[in-house]
């Protein structure tokens, strides 16, 4: 892409040439990244009564000292943590191969999809560098009457907790801790449990573009014989140090931390801290008679079966005309068994890598069984077996009948399923019945990604007014949000608080205080004695 595509105010993310004959010696020849012991010291969770988390905690809350900051102070490390996060971007970039192979043995990603979660992250880091000192570096000047001066000035809020998802451990996590970082706070890590050296891997190349020593910390949980004895992050979340806390993750576990919070600040006498969520979608995308059916499958295709459906972004239910119904779902069925789903991610030839874990591809296997008892039909399937964590994407008609309610068939559609799996529901192709289809789906509670395929300029206006969601996609898929192009985030059962990648994102991270001063009290109105005479 482009690198100047924003007009100067920052590089957009470097691409990589897949088809330059050098690109396969070089992929094969690159190792992983691997962090360094030494400039990372995760702290390695064993439980709440373990006495050096006890000492963790406590060197945690003692860094809120360190918040209480403003004016030149602030805008001192804010220039000096914008920097940082600049270089390290510059590192990342010079690393993108080895950064993408951690990814892709960490995390199951296809080359295709590592990369791009890279470039998301380096996206991130340079994005809200340019806002922080945008917003965060000098004082707002306000309007007041003459005689006064009124300025609101940044500082941080304080100690704050990024609790990481597993399917982009690098992107977000890099982006819920560089946001939090470059607005002057202490951060804490805590990754997935599947996914820790990707949260080691950032930390590292952020000491190693010059974040001070005390200012990212990871803790990791310990797992024995393949279990979490005790959960790290609600440890975390339930000792009370935190000012404010990032989540990308299940709507029940933003829930049980908001409610973990809210019962802290009540139960202690303790300040609320912020709780900042992006959770999950049932995200719906139409497809009308007027659409071009080849692409439309392309964008279905990535819509859900890209990264193993493990994106909250992904397509989880497919409204369509049943004027183009069964044209559409044939060259769905032919465009799956084209795909190849294999768990040897380091195959460039792979499409779909495996589910995270073989309990995730149980859950999807469950709700599949589950549909087929309530009477869903399967339609399209990639060729080859289930196997453990593998998990082959599968269409299933949840309508099937000839003029039957597509609204009984999104009765099977009760929540989010984490997985290459896509629900069809019918509409008869007026205007009434996808109305209602689109209300019924808001219904839900999600409000996340949505997106339409059509050539009807009045199609497109009805599902673009009326499908709730905090991203909208017309003619294309509806994955793969751009950093500060299309911010990403959603809203009621999808998450709380300003999009990622917005012009506002930074200041949920920092608290404001407002300067005033009667300038008369040194003798004189001197504003006015400049404007008379």
């Amino acid at each position: 892409s482009p690198r100047d595509v924003y007009g100067g105010s920052r590089l957009s993310a470097r691409g990589v040439d897949y088809e330059n004959p050098t690109f396969p010696s070089l992929f094969a020849a690159t190792a992983a990244f691997a962090p360094s012991a030494e400039r990372v010291a995760a702290f390695p969770f064993s439980g709440v009564a373990d006495e050096g988390f006890a000492t963790f905690l406590n060197d945690v809350k003692s860094s809120k000292t360190s918040c209480v900051v403003s004016g030149d102070a602030m805008s001192a490390r804010v220039t000096r943590r914008a920097e940082t996060l600049e270089r390290a971007a510059d590192l990342i970039e010079g690393d993108t191969t080895a950064m993408a192979k951690l990814i892709m043995r960490e995390a199951g990603k296809t080359l295709v999809d590592a990369v791009d979660e890279v470039r998301e992250c380096v996206d991130f880091f340079r994005f809200y560098a340019r806002r922080a000192r945008e917003t965060l570096t000098t004082p707002t000047t306000l309007r007041t009457v003459t005689g006064e001066s009124c300025a609101l000035r940044a500082q941080p809020r304080g100690p704050w907790l990024c609790v990481g998802p597993f399917n982009f451990p690098f992107a977000i996590v890099g982006g819920l801790a560089s946001s939090a970082f470059v607005a002057g706070n202490p951060v804490v890590i805590k990754p997935h449990p599947a996914t820790p050296m990707c949260a080691a891997a950032l930390v590292d190349v952020l000491k190693r573009a010059g974040a001070e020593d005390d200012s990212l910390k990871v803790v990791t949980d310990a797992v024995h014989g393949g279990a979490m004895s005790e959960n790290a992050g609600s440890a975390l979340v339930n000792s009370g140090v935190f000012a404010g806390v990032s989540f990308v993750g299940s709507t029940k576990v933003a829930a049980d931390i908001n409610l973990s919070l809210a019962k802290i600040a009540a139960e202690r006498d303790a300040p609320l801290a912020r709780l900042v969520a992006e959770t999950g979608g049932l995200n719906a995308l139409v497809v009308d008679a007027s659409a071009l059916p080849e692409q439309a499958c392309d964008a279905i295709v990535r819509s859900f079966a890209q990264s193993a459906g493990q994106r909250c972004s992904s397509a989880r239910v497919l409204v369509v005309d049943a004027g183009v119904k069964r044209e559409l779902l044939d060259m769905l069925k032919g465009a799956l068994q084209a795909m190849r789903v294999s768990e040897d991610v380091a195959d460039v030839a792979t499409d779909v890598g495996p589910l995270i874990s073989a309990a995730a591809a149980d859950a999807a296997r469950a709700h599949c069984a589950a549909l087929e008892s309530l009477g869903g039909v399967l339609v399209a399937k990639t060729n080859g077996e289930d196997d453990g964590a593998l998990f082959h994407p599968r269409v299933y008609d949840l309508n099937p009948d000839p003029g039957s309610d597509p609204l009984d068939g999104l009765e099977m559609c009760t929540k989010e399923v984490f997985a290459p799996v896509l629900h069809v529901v019918t509409y008869d192709g007026s205007r009434e019945s996808l109305r209602e289809t689109l209300l019924a789906m808001n219904e839900k509670g999600f409000a996340l990604t949505g997106g339409v395929m059509t050539r009807c300029e009045s199609t497109k206006a009805l599902v673009t007014d009326t499908l709730d969601c905090g991203n909208f996609y017309v003619n294309r898929d509806v994955v793969g949000a751009v950093v500060e192009s299309q911010p990403f985030g959603g809203h009621g059962l999808s998450g709380n608080g300003a999009k990622a990648g917005s012009e506002h994102y930074l200041e949920q991270f920092v608290a404001r205080k407002v300067v005033c001063e009667d300038t008369t009290a040194a003798g004189g109105n001197l504003e006015l004695m400049r404007t008379t005479g």
